[in-house]
Formats: C-alpha cells, structure tokens, sequence
C-alpha cells in the first residue's frame, strides 16, 4: 500500500529574541507582523547612523588630510625661504670680492696693467648679474613666504610681477615676450596665496606653450565691483587675435574651490582670459 505525502512548507527563520519578546508583550495590541516591520525600522534607522557616522569620520579623515598637506607645504616654503637666504650671502661674497677687484683696478689706473680692458668688462658682467641674481632671488623668497599661510592678504600688483618673473624663462625659451602692467589702485584680495599664484602660473605656461615666435603675454589687474580681476592676455605677432584655446579643467577646478571663475576675453588686438575672485 502506498501513501501519498504531502509536500512540506518552506521553513521560516525563528524570530529573534527581540521579534519574541515584543509579540509575547503584545503592547497596545501588537501583532507579530506589527513588531517585525518595528524591527525592520530600527535596522534601518541603525543602518543609517552608521552611514552617518562613516561619512562624519571620512570629513574628519578629509580634513585632516588637509591640514596635513598644508603642514607640508608650509615646510616646503620654510626650506625654500631658508636656501634664498643661503644664496643671497653667496651673492654678497660674489659682490664683495667683485667691488674689492675694482677698487684694485682704479687704484693702479696709472700703472701698467696687463688685460685692463678684459679685467674691467669681466667685472661689469659679474656686477650686472649679481644685481639680476639677487631680484630672482628676492622674488623666489616672496614665492615660498607665500606658503606661510593657507588664507592671507594678496596684492594683486605684486602678484602678477611675481608670477612674470618667476615664469619669464618658460617665455624666454620659446622667444615670447612675458610681462606684468601694474594697475594704480589695483585690489587686493583675501585668499590661498599658493594655488591662486599656481593658477595664474598655470595658465601663463598653457599660453606659452601655444605661442608663436614673437608673440606677447601680459598680465594685468583689473576690478569688477566686489571682484577682483587678473587678466592674461596675449598679442599675437602673426594671426588674428582671439580666445586662446587651452585646457582650463584644472584651473577651473582650482578658482572654483576659490570662489572664483575663469571667463574667456578678448580685448583690442589682444586675446586671453580672466580669472575673476571675490575680494574677501
């Protein structure tokens, strides 16, 4: 005789402790559907406080990113500061013994001196490139005391004069003229000293690269209500002047996290573009 059975159901997960207690208590007639949805709702209200915390330690992670690197970049300019002091002592070694020199020669100017001439045009040399070596010097100084802070105080003149000295051998190399129009009256603006400086660095690099023989770039202040403006600008020598086509994502990126923007220009028989920040 055979039998028939029956197919059995599948098996449920026994109810948590929890889920057990709340149905025996039966508070204000809750049902075992009732206190399961309850559970439900404190695993997800769990769940996301854990999201929230993960996300409140990740901020902190950030941020203490953040101020680890602007540790590191504020000893970076510590170090550079302390070598431009080095080589400005070298210099006046150099000066000193070049003054020392001439003072020999204009001493002995009645007396016979072999290779007068050569002695006197070598020592003009040497003092016109101490005098060039000390303002490269005295401007990098200025370049790593930027680093100092991460928010201070920029003049806008002595920015754009220090940004064309600093990349005047990129120019030079490629035959293009780089300079700096100060402005009378121009702003000064509150902000990162460094990344703004790298940014303006970086577009007057783009410029150059793209740049024909002859061709010039200036940079400029300039004032828009509560903003202030740099502009870079370039005079073609043999095209016609327009937008200078370049990749911006970086600068963008940069002047954004400033509060700032980054807008095409095109002014007279020059082209370029402005980096336009609040003044505060």
């Amino acid at each position: 005789m055979s039998s028939t059975k029956t197919p059995l159901e599948p098996s449920k997960p026994p109810p948590s402790l929890e889920e057990r207690a709340c149905i025996m208590e039966g508070k204000g007639g809750a049902t075992g559907e009732h206190c399961l949805a309850v559970m439900a709702l404190n695993r997800y209200n769990t769940h996301n406080s854990a999201i929230g915390f993960d996300r409140h330690i990740k901020t902190i992670a950030e941020e203490g990113l953040e101020a680890m690197e602007q540790k590191e970049i504020a000893m970076i300019g510590r170090i550079s500061a302390a070598m431009t002091h080095e080589m400005r002592n070298v210099l006046a070694i150099i000066r000193e013994s070049s003054g020392l020199m001439q003072d020999i020669l204009a001493l002995s100017e009645g007396a016979s001196f072999p290779h007068r001439d050569k002695f006197t045009n070598a020592l003009a040399k040497i003092e016109k490139h101490v005098r060039r070596g000390d303002e490269i010097v005295t401007q990098f100084n200025t370049f790593a005391h930027s680093m100092d802070e991460p928010r201070d105080w920029v003049e806008v003149n002595e920015l754009i004069n220090l940004v064309a000295i600093l990349m005047e051998r990129f120019a030079r190399s490629k035959e293009v003229t780089l300079s700096a129009e100060p402005l009378d009256g121009a702003p000064s603006l509150y902000t990162n000293p460094v990344r703004l400086m790298l940014a303006l660095a970086a577009c007057v690099e783009q410029f150059v690269n793209q740049a024909a023989s002859e061709d010039a770039i200036v940079l400029r202040p300039n004032k828009e209500k509560d903003k202030a403006v740099i502009e870079i600008l370039v005079k073609k020598a043999s095209v016609e002047t327009g937008p200078v086509p370049c990749d911006l994502t970086d600068v963008t990126e940069v002047l954004k996290a400033l509060d700032g923007e980054v807008r095409p220009v095109v002014t007279g028989d020059r082209g370029g573009l402005r980096l336009v920040l609040p003044l505060k």
